[in-house]
């Protein structure tokens, strides 16, 4: 009776840890600008991880010229790279690197596209702020774009699972029982 319960008790210690060491990997969530996004400005880049990180943390955005300088600036579960300069028309990469707080580390890297208005433009719209009038930028197709496009994110998101860790614990734990249950079986029949 004794090993019963001690296998009893061996088993709901085991599964109730089993989710926190197996999810505990910090991946990135969420990003601004987003993987693939075309943007026309971009001051800084915002990576929203799922789980906390450390602020050893870091991330390296790469151009067309090289590496970009910027700070790179860590408030758990955020990390944010604040750029130097304003991003010529290109397509960047980040890279990151991250220690999470169950001290694995991860990294991986995403994509995205800047088309730069021309100075021109900028300057008349600077100059349309500065006389209190509305720039002319088209405010309702823009947001229209935009709308499309995380209409598109989202559901190209829910058609893929990212995350590693999903299907690494409905497996460990149909193992961690097949496992257990055999033990019980072969001190059964031992007797």
């Amino acid at each position: 009776m004794k090993r019963k319960s001690y296998l009893l008790a061996l088993i709901s210690i085991s599964v109730l840890l089993l989710p926190t060491i197996v999810s505990g990997h910090s991946y990135v969530e969420e990003s601004e600008p987003s993987e693939g996004e075309q943007v026309e400005i971009v001051e800084k880049i915002v990576l929203t991880f799922n789980a906390g990180i450390e602020k050893v943390s870091t991330a390296t955005v790469i151009g067309d010229e090289g590496e970009v300088e910027g700070t790179v600036e860590v408030e758990s579960p955020v990390l944010t790279i604040y750029l130097e300069d304003m991003l010529p028309s290109g397509e960047y990469e980040v890279q990151w690197q991250a220690l999470g707080e169950d001290t694995h580390t991860t990294e991986g890297s995403f994509s995205f596209i800047v088309d730069a208005p021309l100075e021109e433009e900028i300057d008349e719209e600077l100059e349309e702020i500065a006389e209190g009038q509305t720039p002319s930028i088209e405010v309702e197709s823009e947001t229209e774009q935009v709308t499309e496009e995380s209409e598109e994110v989202i559901e190209e998101e829910n058609d893929r699972d990212d995350d590693p860790n999903s299907i690494v614990l409905p497996i460990a734990i149909v193992s961690l029982i097949i496992i257990l249950t055999l033990i019980f079986l072969l001190r059964k029949k031992r007797r």
